[in-house]
């Protein structure tokens, strides 16, 4: 019997080694695509899970390295906050615009046209093909799944629609809408959303929103915002929604804050977004709306008449807009919503300085 309990025990460890070595073999190959072109320069944050292009982009100087998610915890950890079934159903925008519907939430999201079935288009408003509802107005094409604006298209003319899609690929149509003026007069060739972190509050089981981001377009990105390929991000308050500096996603030293735009010139810090109590409320209400639903990061597009929403993420609702500006567990909430869910341990909360009654962590001097 012993020696069964110590081959036992002897294999248990030799899976959980091999294990741990596939997942830093991933991480690895993870901090050579997100850090590229230069791979592996900070080894010491690597060791600590931090990929290395963060020592650009995280204000690392100013606080402990306990008080940001490291990229370990996010890559390896995330996926298991939400059911699997719950994170499906929030991918696939289909079910979740029927969802909506079902709600009477509808309202609040783009208007559905139809769906593109390889070259079959199905239509779910008043158009009978996809070139009738792009002579109405522009349109943006979607993949039913995916995250991050992979595969997202924009089509203004009928001119502009692709023939050459793929059969096994289905894509949503959704019309295009028109930001408010807060947004254009920033930079207007392209629709600048909002990432918004929503947690589920694992005392009280209501939604409260945990961290927002503007992000913002610029000459190398338009049509679209994507902060990756060189996007801007600034940081939204959660009491006031005025916007902070913004931060430039680039191969440079990205602790430099920029006040205007870099391309249009316009004043990004103490921008007010409108309507930032009713996004607040729009986002808890659609996160309550979903049983199950633990953590989702939405994207949200504020317009004249409003705030919309365009998709949720319920997977890798990645904090890393966020903390280009500050970082996540400086909110005791959100420290214990990541305790509570195995993310990080009880000794990091209690490193990033929450303690029973203390709210936030100060900021520090020095460097990491």
């Amino acid at each position: 019997m012993a020696s069964v309990k110590a081959i036992t025990k002897s294999g248990i460890s030799a899976v959980s080694r091999a294990t741990l070595g596939q997942k830093w073999t991933e991480f690895l190959w993870m901090e050579w695509e997100r850090s590229h072109p230069r791979p592996f320069q900070h080894p010491s944050l690597l060791l600590k899970g931090f990929f290395s292009q963060r020592a650009r982009l995280y204000p690392l100087h100013q606080y402990p390295l306990d008080c940001f998610l490291s990229d370990w915890e996010i890559e390896h950890r995330f996926r298991q906050i939400n059911p699997e079934e719950v994170k499906h159903f929030v991918a696939n925008k289909i079910n979740f615009h029927a969802l909506m519907k079902a709600l009477g939430l509808n309202a609040h999201l783009p208007t559905a046209i139809g769906f593109l079935d390889g070259p079959e288009f199905t239509a779910l408003a008043d158009y009978d093909s996809l070139e009738a509802a792009v002579e109405a107005g522009p349109v943006y094409m979607k993949p039913i799944s995916g995250r991050g604006g992979a595969g997202v298209q924009r089509v203004d003319t009928p001119a502009q629609i692709p023939r050459d899609i793929a059969k096994e690929r289905v894509f949503l149509v959704e019309a295009a809408l028109a930001q408010h003026a807060y947004a254009s007069a920033i930079y207007r060739h392209s629709s600048n959303t909002i990432k918004v972190l929503a947690l589920k509050d694992v005392d009280t089981g209501r939604f409260f929103v945990a961290a927002a981001a503007q992000r913002i377009g610029t000459d190398k990105t338009a049509p679209l915002d994507n902060f990756k390929r060189g996007g801007l991000s600034a940081a939204v308050d959660l009491d006031t929604g005025v916007l902070s500096t913004a931060k430039h996603n680039a191969q440079t030293d990205c602790r430099a804050a920029l006040d205007h735009h870099p391309d249009s010139g316009a004043p990004i810090a103490g921008t007010q977004v409108p309507y930032w109590k009713e996004t607040c409320d729009l986002i808890t209400t659609f996160s309550e709306a979903i049983p199950g639903l633990r953590m989702c990061g939405w994207d949200v597009l504020i317009t004249e008449q409003g705030p919309k929403i365009l998709e949720g993420c319920a997977s890798i609702a990645n904090p890393n807009l966020m903390q280009a500006h500050e970082p996540a567990l400086l909110d005791r909430r959100v420290a214990r919503f990541f305790e509570h869910h195995h993310v990080i341990s009880d000794a990091k909360r209690v490193r990033s300085g929450h303690f029973e009654n203390s709210a936030r962590s100060p900021k520090v001097t020095g460097t990491h």
